[in-house]
């Protein structure tokens, strides 16, 4: 009886079988030989098919091994063992694998057999894994090499030995003072003799047969090349002289030949009738092209992509991704129809109507009438919370069920038209600039607080935001008139939001319009924290938690020789996760630094989180002229939430590209995997920074202003001189110098098209988007514009309409708004103060002990009481915020006194 041990192995997983892995170059690395006749000279394989997953309990704890991709070579494969929380590294050979990661877990040195335990004795395993295989490599004994025949191909060729196109064979062997991997194959009428060292081709040679390759290669000079690789082996030739492998033909002589004939059916009889009466008897067959039909072309199908890449049209999702594509999620903004009239008026030439129904159905990164999957701050706590305060102040204000009906009708009509429709009314211009609305409700310019022109009208729809509250005044009671008034305030910030954000995300096509060979657009933005355990997780999941930092720079520039944009994308991950102005420039510095090309030129675009919209980068950016001999011709800081760029489809590629990681059984484990998991996406380059955070202290003198306004082409400019930035703190500020890794080269560039869209007109102005080449001509077009606005224009009542209207001059700018500002309002001393008894009295009597919750609600009886205002109250949030930072210093001062007192 055999003492072999004998393991109870599972296969969980059966993995896949890849041509260009399992028969291309490394194949001998991918199949396990087993021997099948006594002589040991032929052996047959059982494959490691890529991502296969095997069980094995050992010592009462399951191990699982996975086959993946080898990370030193990755056309060879790698074994990876996990066992509960434990995993050994990517090995080379399963053995490895399975004994380290049986060490970590019971810290002995016990070995198993890696085929063993893997299952490869295991007669049911072995047959699910060489279920629909094709072909199976040939390992052969010939003379010291072992020589595997990955592939085959039949030739009538004398001086092929019956092989053709197709046929590849490799064996191994010291060159040059080094194991080397020869690989032979046969194309057409040539042999092709590749010389391998680890994962890289470091020589070819190219003969007309398999012998005469062979003598340019200079060793086993005793050996001829068919004999070497298998050719003229034994049972390679019977293979390729089998009777199934060879061209029947039947010749006049052999028409008495039944057996061949028996092989000949009357449709081919037909048709070789038929093309000897066309060709004459004889000819060859011919080689019919094959007709490929394509009813769109390609001009069509790009006009498709570049219709929903635009922000109009679509909202990006900056974390999902389609699982089947890989492509970032499209949310559609309007209904099907309306998209499709749009699209007509942008492309009259373009794809018929049902084609684009067809695509859209078709598309499963557009999605339709879906859940957005959670709105920006603003937007929930300005619009939805609103809404919510309002229906519940209806509903628990009005008596009479008819008038309760009609609010809550006018609310949903309210609602819609926020959301939705006030955004379609509004227009901005090819440049990025506003022109004047007659439409006082729609103007921009009005809402900007630039606009100097009469108004002719007002829009009804626009007006139900100030009868629903003027209807809400009257009907509702005294005590819920503040309530009602700051839902109006609110709703109106709301409102302003919506305008700015409309008109900053049109700056963008404007940016890119005036590239040319000497500018450089950029987008800079970070992605939510990369975390060790989880990327799964959603934003509001990873606050306060350890990971790394992944900070994205897109570089746009002009490609002069196509109508395409080239895109380079910058991914630097970090252990430091302070994510503050100093990283941020610390990642420009390296950006500039690496670059071969430095542009005269540059556009930033980025949101306005503090880490970009803060005196110190902008102190640090007047610098890199002196730096880097680049001018900063703009920094761009869209509206918070909503700055849904291309930039956010990237970052859903990168969280697609790690979740895939992820399922392959790989872990997050160092900032290397980011770069594994993501190292294959589109122009991206990838690499560690560790920004020098020592290096602050520099004696220059600062050159050049800062000018700063509200938002572009609006407002009027603030200059900040030399000296006033540099009093904003004491030190002055080093070049940032950090650490890093070198980065990973693009597989594949990054395009997009350019595009120039017209704007819609209801004047039915020609206006030719080919005429118009310069900045000049376009602003000269928009006066011609707001000529004819004012000369069709009804001058009666104008005066009326501006002096009446309910919103100042300027309503849209935040300086304007009573809720939005900068960080909110500071918490009184006097609510300080009884918030540290409160916390106090909890350290001495745990009896005593608030949560956030319960401090609020005390500060609302000093409310009740008359000895505080309800709006010095803090949330609970930021009562919660404040005992967290207050528990961290009171635990500090308490561990320095008792250290100062012993």
């Amino acid at each position: 009886m055999s003492k072999r041990r004998r393991f109870t192995s599972t296969l969980i997983g059966i993995g896949y079988i890849f041509p260009e892995l399992h028969y291309g170059t490394f194949a001998r690395n991918w199949w396990e030989p087993v021997s099948i006749n006594l002589e040991n000279t032929i052996v047959s394989a059982i494959p490691y098919r890529l991502y296969m997953c095997v069980k094995c309990n050992l010592n009462s704890k399951d191990f699982i091994i996975t086959v993946v991709k080898n990370n030193k070579n990755q056309q060879k494969p790698g074994f990876r063992c996990t066992c509960e929380n434990m995993s050994s590294e990517i090995e080379s050979y399963p053995s490895t694998a399975i004994n380290s990661c049986y060490k970590k877990v019971f810290d002995t040195k016990t070995e198993y057999s890696g085929i063993a335990v893997m299952g490869f004795e295991d007669k049911n395993i072995i047959q699910q894994l060489l279920d629909k295989v094709e072909f199976f490599p040939m390992f052969l004994r010939i003379e010291k090499f072992l020589v595997v025949i990955s592939g085959l191909g039949y030739s009538s060729k004398n001086e092929y030995y019956e092989a053709g196109a197709g046929f590849i064979s490799t064996f191994i062997t010291r060159f040059r003072n080094a194991q080397h991997l020869f690989l032979l194959r046969i194309e057409d009428d040539h042999c092709f003799l590749e010389i391998y060292q680890d994962s890289k081709m470091i020589q070819q040679f190219i003969g007309l047969t398999p012998d005469d390759v062979w003598k340019k290669v200079g060793i086993l000079k005793n050996f001829s090349g068919s004999y070497i690789f298998g050719i003229t082996h034994e049972s390679i030739q019977q293979l390729l002289n089998s009777e199934n492998n060879k061209i029947v033909t039947c010749l006049p002589d052999e028409w008495h030949n039944y057996e061949k004939l028996t092989k000949v059916t009357s449709y081919i009889i037909n048709k070789a009738r038929k093309h000897a009466r066309l060709y004459g008897p004889g000819a060859p067959p011919l080689d019919k092209p094959k007709r490929k039909v394509q009813r769109i072309n390609n001009i069509q199908e790009e006009q498709f992509k570049i219709f929903f890449q635009d922000r109009e049209n679509v909202t990006i999702s900056s974390y999902q991704t389609d699982a089947k594509t890989g492509l970032p999620i499209l949310y559609l903004c309007d209904q099907k129809f309306n998209l499709w009239n749009k699209f007509t008026e942008t492309y009259p030439n373009g794809m018929k109507k049902t084609a684009f129904m067809a695509r859209l159905n078709n598309s499963t990164n557009l999605k339709y009438r879906d859940d957005l999957g959670g709105l920006c701050q603003i937007c929930n706590d300005y619009e939805f919370t609103t809404f919510e305060n309002l229906f519940n102040i209806i509903q628990s204000n009005s008596n009479n069920k008819t008038i309760m009906n009609t609010m809550f009708i006018q609310l949903d009509k309210l609602k819609r038209h926020l959301k939705r429709d006030f955004e379609e009314e509004l227009a901005v211009g090819l440049n990025g600039k506003v022109i004047h609305d007659p439409c006082i409700s729609h103007c921009l310019l009005f809402a900007f607080g630039e606009c100097n022109n009469k108004h002719q009208n007002r829009c009804l729809k626009c007006d139900q935001f100030f009868e629903f509250f003027n209807f809400m005044s009257e009907n509702i009671s005294e005590d819920y008139q503040s309530k009602l008034t700051k839902a109006k305030e609110q709703l109106l910030y709301f409102l302003s939001h919506q305008a700015r954000k409309f008109y900053l995300n049109a700056q963008f096509k404007a940016i890119l319009s005036e590239l040319d060979s000497n500018g450089v657009v950029i987008i800079a933005d970070y992605k939510m924290r990369v975390l060790p355990q989880s990327a799964r997780e959603t934003k509001q999941d990873f606050f306060g938690k350890r990971g790394w930092t992944l900070h994205t720079i897109l570089f746009f520039t002009k490609n002069t020789n196509s109508n395409e944009l080239n895109i380079e994308a910058y991914d630097h991950w970090s252990l430091d996760t302070k994510q503050d102005a100093w990283f941020t420039a610390s990642a420009f510095e390296v950006v500039f630094e690496t670059i071969e090309k430095k542009p005269k030129w540059i556009k930033i675009i980025s949101d306005n989180c503090p880490h970009y919209h803060n005196s110190e980068l902008m102190a640090i950016i007047s610098h890199w002229y002196n730096w880097y001999n680049i001018e900063v011709r703009s920094w761009l800081f869209l509206e918070p939430g909503e700055a849904k760029t291309i930039i956010d489809s990237h970052h859903a590629a990168i969280t697609h590209a790690i979740k895939r990681y992820l399922r392959i059984r790989y872990d997050i484990s160092s900032g290397e995997d980011i770069v594994q998991a993501a190292k294959g996406l589109l122009g991206t380059s990838l690499a560690n920074l560790e920004p020098n955070r020592n290096n602050e202290i520099e004696d220059d003198k600062y050159e050049g202003y800062i000018r700063a306004r509200p938002l572009p082409h609006v407002g009027n400019w603030s200059n900040f001189s030399p000296s006033y930035i540099a009093d904003l703190w004491n030190s002055p500020l080093y070049q940032p110098q950090p650490l890093i890794s070198q980065c990973t080269i693009p597989e594949t560039k990054w395009t997009i098209p350019i595009t120039m869209e017209s704007d819609s007109n209801e004047n039915n102005i020609n206006i030719n988007i080919e005429d118009i080449d310069t900045i000049e001509n376009i602003n000269k077009v928009e006066r011609e514009i707001e000529d004819i606005i004012d000369l069709t224009g009804n001058n009666n009542d104008i005066k009326s309409i501006d002096s009446e209207f309910p919103l100042i001059k300027g309503w849209a700018l935040k300086s304007n708004q009573k809720f939005g500002g900068k960080g909110g309002n500071r918490m009184k001393k006097e609510i300080k103060t009884l918030l540290e008894c409160f916390f106090l009295n909890g350290n001495r009597n745990q009896k005593d002990k608030m949560n956030a919750q319960d401090m609020q609600t005390e500060l609302l009886k000093y409310v009740e009481a008359g000895e505080l205002a309800e709006d010095d109250i803090p949330k609970v949030s930021t009562i919660q915020n404040w005992i967290s930072t207050y528990a961290q210093n009171f635990k500090e001062r308490a561990t320095e006194h008792e250290l100062n007192n012993r």
